[in-house]
Formats: C-alpha cells, structure tokens, sequence
C-alpha cells in the first residue's frame, strides 16, 4: 500500500473478497462507497480491483480483470424477467401454428432475447 502525503490517500491493490451495498472488502479490510464521491464501478467477488482510498472511502477504483475469468455475471433478476417476456411472447407467437413445436419456442426464445439485450 502506497501514500501519498499530500492528499492522505493511499493506493492498493488485491481481489475482492465480499461485496454489499455499502462497499467492498479487499485485503481483509471493507472500504465504503462515498455517496459524495464520483459513481464507480461496483466489482464482483473475485475480480481483482486497483484502489485509491481515503480513510475508510474510496476515491477511485479500477477493475483489473473479470471474476474467475468469466465475461458474464450471473442471471440477475432483469435478465430472468427478460427471459421469461420473450418466452411468453414466443409460446402465444407460435400458438396459432399447427407444426410448431415447443423446441421451436425456444429457438425463438433464444433469437428474441439476443436482440433485447443487444
């Protein structure tokens, strides 16, 4: 950990070992959002995190990598209602035909969302 005596913070760096609403916890100690301070990226558990902090706040925060090397955080409650909209909306689209089959609804699913989330 590196302080910079003129402003009193102090850069670090580690993984994020637990997360809530009110910060993050890396190298065994939590650091709090400022609710004065810029919006800064909220990091998952695992993701390895650069921090400028101050006191117990921290000030500026970049993320290093993605967690366990996976581009995608899991299904969230956005992404399930999604889902479950475009599953809806492709089972009464093929209702009315008489060869479609409920792999086909899926497939459909599948295309419909791609797009959504786009």
């Amino acid at each position: 950990m590196a302080t910079n005596r003129r402003n009193g913070t102090e850069n670090l760096s580690g993984t994020v070992e637990a997360t809530n609403d009110k910060g993050i916890k890396v190298a065994g100690q939590w650091w709090n959002w400022s609710q004065y301070g810029p919006e800064l990226p909220r990091p998952l558990r695992g993701q390895a995190v650069q921090l400028q902090v101050k006191g117990n706040f921290i000030k500026s925060l970049a993320v290093l990598d993605s967690p366990n090397g996976s581009q995608r955080p899991a299904a969230g409650r956005e992404t399930a209602i999604t889902r479950l909209a475009v599953l809806k909306a492709a089972a009464e689209f093929l209702a009315p035909r008489s060869g479609a089959r409920s792999t086909d609804v899926l497939k459909v699913a599948e295309r419909w969302e791609a797009w959504v989330t786009r």
